[in-house]
């Protein structure tokens, strides 16, 4: 029993020639061809001869055909896709990828953690670019309609990441879902999309197909009648010419021949008319998800099953590949399952649980076979959804929990609400937290007091966190609080909750603080290391938000407890890598505060890279925040812009809406720096308003930061306190000690000066010096140190200037931050002129300016290029070396690698980098060893004696 024939498409020469020229545009790849109709129209025929040229130019082909049966299966598409290259690249991904993968595909047993809902999807996208190494590849979709929703996400997961591979998506689907693009086409730009409408045969395709497929010839009247009937839908005319014969019409009768009003009704007589056997058959293929041969014997009995599948293929209405069962046509399996009785219906479901492979088509079967609750039902539909939940298919456990609620009995009302809490969870990991929200809410309205209760305004609390509004996450908690009584749990958990929230909202650090010692040792007497370490964790970054020195000997117990349950990195345990409250994010973060850029980068560029590993989108915002922040400070701000801007995007796309707040704020810090006025106001103000509204307060600060340094800039002091003054303020109220969250005290303290209130300036540079020094923070002692110049300077101690400026220079080499430093330059070269010591002012200003245009600072560069030129007196030409120029080219030219002279001229590499190549072009040269000549030549010059040769 096999398929048949190869496929052949009657009168569609047009739309073949679109196929032919889709796959032969081999260069704009990665593309999709969408072929749009009605059912019966002609769409799998066109796809399968697709499929077939698509092999004939050697893609790698990766197909499958849907059915509604299939739609509620997890997964059930991705096996058929990968059922032949399965073993191929299993074999080439990463260990956490290939079991995901294996897991999903039923390969291996999920058993232990369950994976992130994104590393299937991940695994699938890894998998798709090895194939496509090798050669084009075509994912070939028929019925996108009817694509189950976990397959459905990854492959929008795999086309949104598309960009040069070599990959065709050729896919059909009904007309009736024509006003919106399939798997979210529209987010992926680097795709080109062309829609193909299959219409209506004309007549005399219909008549070459009726000979081609039944050997009828039919009369020119009669044909046309069957072509206006059927509306040119293959299909249609194949089945009503069908009838014809069936009903035995002579065209010559005179009689008009006997055509049936629509399609279902037409397909629903000729299967009434088919053997018993065969219409049993037909049933169980209906509703049994991805049938097999031996699905339908165990369901129906050996001998029912061969007469039922013999008769069935004869008809043309069954189709055997291998051991797959399958309908002819999707219009087939609708109808047949549509008008089977109820009680039938339930029959064929409970004899298709006891044969059912997996414990997932089980449990939905028993479910479609009940008549009401049952609590026994239940139970199996739950543990289904840990199953399925294990296999990372996310979206159908929350379904499956769905299903498990609705059938439990009125009389068992915690079971319902344990089901509700949990499966408003697996929403929430599918990304859906509105969908978690509604659940918990229901949860929250019919649970009695207690700890039931409890547990869900503490799981509702963490869906506003996540990306909705930090205020009523608060008031939730504390509900949760009050609810709790002596459940060490449910206080654990909400305690916990409060001191994130009021940490990232800012709101009182030192009860936030608290609220995480009291969570630490609520499971610290429950015996539960990981929750300790994990809540340790938090207590230690809001005590480093304070500026509390205990910090560091809190994240050492935190650091200690992870190495004592194996969890060396704090990245093991999904439920860590998921919410971030490892240690090891954390240290990334305080490594920022504490001046330690490298460490910082290289921490969260590792998790980043697992992020993506682990297909967890979710966990991007949060992570590129702070990548963007460690990048911007180490001075690669295009980059930085890149990372603010991918984590703003995902925000959007996970609905995070409090990450959003931040990100805006972070693109609006980035432009100011750039000196982009309209571009930073607009980013800014965009993070003031999200942070406002969700509560987010590091938006605010963020946001208020930007827009204080843009006044700064600009030579606005006065406006750059109108937003300064307010955050320095809120932020002392809150208890925000720390000098690496604080950057606006420099912003500050050089506007304070500017403005002539040096009384003022001089209190906050004292806060902050003190700060700097206890804490050891070298950025913060270089900044103090640098407004301490400028206050100097403000009273005229040019001497006590020159010597704060000097020590902030020193301080820069222990912390470098670019720009700080090129500040901290273009405040020495303007003492220096103002002191009248001209070729030091030149020297500093060239240094500070050589800086600031490798940023791109170019409000900084335009104040640099004023200071130069008011020293007076002769300048260099265009072509001429600076200052700067020269003494990098004597130390080069002396042998010092850039490291060596960045140290001795107190720039970074890269400004040596830039230096050296400006050095190269205006001497013509092209190397190092032709530097070295031509300075021991002009040496050689000025002192009479012979030139120094290389």
């Amino acid at each position: 029993m096999t398929r048949g024939t190869k496929p052949t498409a009657v009168g569609r020469d047009d739309e073949l020639s679109s196929i032919v020229r889709f796959l032969d545009a081999r260069a704009e790849l990665p593309a999709a061809l969408l072929l749009e109709g009605e059912a019966g129209i002609g769409k799998t025929t066109l796809w399968q001869v697709g499929i077939e040229a698509a092999r004939e130019r050697s893609f790698q082909v990766l197909a499958c055909q849907t059915a509604p049966s299939d739609t509620p299966l997890s997964f059930a598409a991705l096996r058929d896709l990968l059922d032949g290259v399965f073993d191929a690249v299993a074999a080439r991904l990463s260990t956490p990828k290939r079991r995901a993968l294996a897991v999903a595909l039923l390969r291996e047993d999920p058993g232990g953690a369950a994976p992130p809902p994104g590393a299937v999807a991940a695994a699938f996208v890894d998998a798709l670019r090895m194939l496509a190494l090798a050669g084009p590849v075509l994912l070939a979709v028929d019925d996108l309609q009817w694509l189950d929703q976990p397959t459905t996400e990854v492959l929008e997961f795999a086309v949104r990441r598309l960009q040069t591979e070599p990959v065709g998506l050729l896919l059909t689907r009904r007309v009736t879902q024509a006003d919106r693009l399939p798997l979210r086409l529209e987010r992926s730009p680097a795709v080109r999309v062309e829609r193909l409408t299959v219409g209506g045969l004309s007549l005399g395709a219909i008549h070459v197909l009726l000979r081609h497929r039944l050997g009828i010839l039919l009369l020119r009247p009669t044909l046309r009648r069957l072509s206006d009937a059927s509306g040119g839908n293959p299909l249609f005319a194949l089945e009503l010419a069908g009838a014809l014969q069936r009903r035995e019409w002579q065209p010559g009768s005179g009689e008009p021949p006997p055509l049936p009003a629509t399609l279902q009704e037409l397909v629903g007589d000729r299967l009434a008319n088919l053997p018993l056997p065969a219409q049993t058959v037909l049933r169980v293929a209906a509703a049994a998800p991805m049938a097999t041969v031996r699905l339908v014997r165990e369901a129906v009995g050996g001998d029912v099953a061969a007469a039922g599948l013999e008769a069935g293929l004869s008809a043309g209405v069954i189709e055997v590949d291998g051991e797959r069962v399958r309908l002819a046509h999707p219009l087939l399996a609708s109808v047949v399952y549509a008008s089977t009785p109820p009680s039938a219906r339930r029959e064929i479901h409970r004899r298709l649980a006891d044969v059912a492979p997996d414990p997932e088509q089980r449990a939905r079967h028993l479910a479609l076979a009940c008549t009401g609750p049952d609590a026994t039902v239940a139970g199996i539909l739950q543990e289904a959804a840990a199953r399925v939940r294990a296999r990372g298919a996310v979206t159908a456990a929350a379904e499956l929990s769905q299903y498990a609620i609705s059938l439990t009995p009125a009389s068992h009302p915690d079971d319902a609400l344990r089901r509700m809490i949990e499966a408003a969870g697996y929403h929430f990991d599918a990304g859906d937290a509105v969908a978690a929200q509604t659940m918990l809410d229901q949860a929250v309205r019919s649970a009695p007091k207690g700890k039931r209760r409890a547990e869900a305004l503490t799981q509702l609390a963490r869906t506003h966190n996540f990306g909705a509004n930090l205020r009523i996450g608060v008031d939730l908690y504390r509900q949760a609080l009050a609810e709790a009584a002596d459940d060490t749990a449910v206080r654990a958990e909400a305690e916990h909750g409060l001191a994130v929230v009021q940490m990232r909202m800012l709101e009182d650090l030192p009860t936030a603080a608290e609220h995480a010692r009291q969570a630490a040792s609520l499971v610290e007497r429950r015996g539960d290391p990981r929750g300790q370490c994990e809540f340790l964790t938090t207590q230690g970054h809001i005590e480093a938000l304070m500026g509390e020195p205990c910090a560091a000997a809190t994240m050492a117990r935190a650091r200690e407890l992870a190495h004592s349950i194996g969890d060396h990195e704090g990245l093991h345990s999904a439920d860590f890598l998921r919410s971030l409250r490892g240690w090891r994010f954390t240290a990334a973060v305080l490594a920022l505060f504490t001046d330690d850029f490298k460490n910082a980068r290289d921490r969260l560029n590792s998790m980043r890279a697992l992020a993506l590993e682990l297909g967890d989108e979710a966990l991007l915002p949060l992570l590129l925040r702070y990548l963007s922040y460690a990048d911007f400070l180490t001075g690669d701000w295009a980059l930085a812009g890149r990372w603010a801007d991918e984590g703003y995007e995902t925000a959007v796309q996970t609905g995070q809406a409090s990450q959003l707040a931040v990100l805006a704020a972070t693109q609006g810090l980035i432009k100011a720096h750039l000196g982009l006025p309209e571009a930073a106001r607009v980013a800014a103000g965009e993070g003031l308003r999200l942070a406002s509204e969700t509560g987010a307060m590091f938006g605010r600060l963020i946001g208020l930061s930007a827009l204080g340094f843009l006044e700064l800039s600009l030579g606005k002091p006065g406006d750059a306190m109108s937003h300064l003054a307010p955050l320095i303020d809120e932020m002392e109220v809150a208890g925000l000690r720390e000098p690496g969250a604080t950057p606006y005290f420099g912003d500050a303290i050089e506007a304070l000066v500017t403005l002539g209130r040096l009384n003022e300036a001089g209190a906050l540079l004292e806060r902050l010096a003190e700060r700097a020094r206890r804490l050891d923070r070298f950025s913060a002692v270089a900044t103090a140190e640098r407004c301490r110049g400028l206050l100097c300077a403000g009273r005229s101690d040019f001497d006590g200037a020159r010597a704060s400026l000097a020590e902030a220079l020193d301080a820069h080499k222990r912390a470098m931050i670019p720009f700080d430093q090129g500040r901290t330059l273009l405040a020495l070269g303007s003492v220096e002129r103002r002191a009248k010591r001209k070729r030091a002012a030149r020297e500093r200003l060239g240094q500070a300016l050589a800086l600031f245009e490798q940023l791109g600072a170019r409000l900084w560069a335009e104040k640099t290029r004023a200071e130069l030129a008011r020293i007076g007196g002769r300048t260099s030409s265009r072509d001429e070396l600076t200052a700067v120029e020269r003494r990098v080219a004597e130390l080069v030219a002396e042998g010092r690698t850039n490291r060596d002279v960045a140290s001795q001229v107190f720039v970074t590499v890269k400004t040596v980098e830039f230096h050296l190549r400006n050095i190269f072009r205006k001497l013509g040269i092209h190397s190092r060893a032709e530097l070295a000549r031509q300075v021991g030549e002009k040496a050689a010059a000025i002192h009479g004696g012979p030139s120094t040769k290389d």
